[in-house]
């Protein structure tokens, strides 16, 4: 069912329409906040908040996917969480408690594999990057991306380009 039609239901006190937008809509805005957070239970609050913040402004949403709104709210509600932390808290350590951990030889791999993606990553201007996470670590569309960081969808793929463009020279270097 298509976002607009759900969300008019649920601005009209459908809770059958909101539960539908909300499973809709959870596991990729929880992906976006706890790749960001790198603690599940945080991710989760912040994920809760934002549907909080979501409901409240139901009634002014305007139409289309409502994801590039979440992420815009969640990435504030995180900013706000790292400005407000004390740094007492050591994250990698909670990562490690994550209820569904691999086995240490998995965790060694993926620990490496993603230490590399984000190595590259930093290769990249900070607008390339940030395009590529959306699109791709995110799972956003080239439309979302663009609502999402104010910019036109052509900015988006021409940014999308250079990045990828960029991370192949910088695998094929690495391989060489």
């Amino acid at each position: 069912m298509e976002y607009d039609v759900l969300i008019q239901r649920a601005r009209q006190g459908d809770t059958g329409a909101f539960d539908a937008l909300y499973r809709l809509l959870y596991a990729p805005l929880f992906r976006f906040v706890l790749m960001r957070m790198k603690d599940r239970e945080l991710a989760e609050d912040v994920t809760q908040e934002t549907f909080v913040v979501f409901v409240q402004h139901l009634k002014t949403f305007g139409s289309g996917s409502p994801l590039p709104y979440l992420h815009t709210v969640a990435r504030n509600k995180i900013i706000d969480h790292f400005r407000r932390r004390t740094p007492d808290v050591n994250d990698d350590a909670l990562w490690a408690l994550a209820d569904s951990a691999p086995t240490p030889e998995e965790s060694a791999r993926l620990g490496e594999e993603v230490s590399g993606v984000f190595v590259a990553l930093k290769t990249l201007s900070s607008a390339e990057a940030e395009v590529v996470k959306a699109r791709y670590l995110d799972g956003l569309t080239t439309a979302e991306v663009a609502t999402l960081l104010d910019k036109t969808e052509e900015a988006v793929r021409q940014l999308l380009s250079r990045g990828m463009r960029s991370l192949r020279a910088y695998y094929d270097d690495a391989n060489d």
